[in-house]
């Protein structure tokens, strides 16, 4: 052995039984000798003993394969990944998960997290390759093959027959996804899917602060002093309003409302919680309520609690291989209960804030040139005859930075749901409103975001 491989074997960490003396390194030329080259070093899990796979006649390769048994330890550490899709298990699974009596005394979130893991299992809905029953027979008898010739002209079947077999199977789903088989269409895209773009980025010494000056230069612009003493100053209105107002939670039937259109195989927040789950739990009796009860209460306190509140962001790129910063996309993957509240209150109040803009955008996706400026002509003609005021706006998205002021749009829903007089949104008579200032407090948690 060479001295590098016996200092790993020895000083960097503790050894199974080791079959040294098994050749891994077979050289085409016959004057050579074969040699053991290969070796596996592990870190992180609880390997087992290694043994030498006689495999070179599967590959064109002069190597045997080494392998060793691995146990993964469950639950990971500080990077595991807690993000992603989620789906559900079988309904016998579930239904037996279900009847297990939810515990008391615990924290209603983290208990609601603990059985949407449990009746879920981490991936996507995609289809998978599967060999056929033809080709499995194959493998077997490639196996059982003897060493050199036999085995290698069976190895090269094996090779042959699977590549034709994959190559059918990609076609079928391509047709399957001209027709508009997303399934289909996820199953074709993932392999494909482009990664290590963030390696040229990261070759600089100083990535770290780079990119930390790009997304402070958009996202972490200073509140004028004024803005921030008045968002405590509506808090406080809000909270006095709230002494005179009937308190309402939210109902099943809300709930339901809220949540019958939302979409499946979404990556969840770091909470776990995906759409599926949160949908079957809102059936079952005992878990429909506890949720019921945890966005209820955050309704009654007028915020949101930190668990729910904390979320995720992912840097997608925009282009296959960004040369900067500027060439990625922050993207937020928030809780579930977070996107929740924010659409009970949609549902509940949305309507006093989309006041006086509803029905009266023209433009649609993908409408460009002459098609542009027949709708333009069409709304000049319509403010025209109907004696109405227009407004013509222009968004360059582009470069669009959502600098959307957090304040502004506090004190706009202060004044449209919680009633509290403001001189730069006033409210007119024939507009009825201002009478949940429970509502409005709940929204002036989910706008004010403290940290990234």
């Amino acid at each position: 052995m060479r001295p590098f491989g016996r200092l790993l074997l020895t000083d960097q960490g503790a050894t199974h039984a080791q079959d040294l003396a098994t050749p891994t390194y077979h050289p085409y030329n016959p004057s050579m000798r074969p040699r053991r080259l290969d070796y596996i070093v592990t870190k992180g899990g609880t390997p087992g003993p290694g043994r030498v796979i006689a495999c070179k006649d599967r590959a064109a390769s002069d190597h045997d394969g080494v392998a060793v048994p691995w146990g993964f330890h469950k639950g990971g550490g500080a990077r595991r990944s807690t993000w992603g899709p989620r789906k559900l298990r079988p309904p016998h699974q579930t239904d037996m998960l279900l009847r297990v009596p939810p515990p008391t005394g615990e924290d209603p979130h983290q208990t609601l997290c603990t059985i949407a893991k449990a009746i879920t299992v981490p991936g996507g809905r995609a289809d998978a390759f599967r060999e056929s029953s033809s080709l499995a027979h194959h493998h077997k008898l490639a196996q059982q093959a003897a060493p050199r010739g036999q085995a290698r002209q069976a190895w090269k079947l094996v090779s042959r027959q699977r590549k034709q077999e994959f190559r059918q199977w990609k076609q079928t789903q391509a047709e399957r996804a001209a027709n508009l088989d997303w399934r289909a269409l996820r199953s074709i895209q993932q392999p494909s899917t482009h990664r290590g773009w963030q390696l040229q980025l990261t070759d600089d010494a100083n990535w770290q602060s780079t990119l930390q000056q790009h997304f402070k230069s958009i996202f972490a612009k200073p509140v004028p002093p004024a803005a921030q003493a008045r968002r405590g100053e509506l808090r406080q209105a809000l909270r006095a309003k709230c002494k005179t107002t009937p308190w309402i939670p939210f109902s099943l039937g809300e709930l339901h409302h809220t949540s019958h259109k939302w979409a499946h195989n979404r990556s969840t927040g770091p909470d776990g919680v995906s759409h599926e789950a949160a949908q079957l739990l809102l059936l079952d009796p005992e878990w429909g309520e506890r949720i019921r009860e945890l966005l209820s209460d955050m309704l009654y306190r007028g915020a949101v609690p930190q668990a729910i509140e904390q979320g995720i962001t992912v840097l997608l790129p925009k282009i296959p291989r960004p040369l900067a910063w500027g060439d990625t996309r922050p993207i937020t993957l928030s809780s579930t209960f977070l996107k929740w509240a924010a659409q009970l209150l949609l549902h509940r109040a949305g309507e006093k804030v989309r006041h006086g803009g509803v029905g009266l955008q023209w433009a649609r996706r993908g409408r460009q040139g002459v098609e542009l400026v027949a709708i333009l002509r069409r709304v000049v003609q319509m403010s025209k005859d109907w004696g109405v005021k227009t407004w013509i706006v222009k968004l360059d998205i582009r470069k669009a930075f959502d600098s959307v002021w957090q304040h502004s749009l506090s004190e706009l829903v202060a004044a449209g749901v919680g009633g509290i007089p403001s001189p730069r949104f006033p409210i007119s008579p024939e507009r009825q409103g201002g009478d949940q200032p429970w509502e409005a407090l709940l929204w002036l948690s989910l706008l004010e975001t403290r940290a990234m």
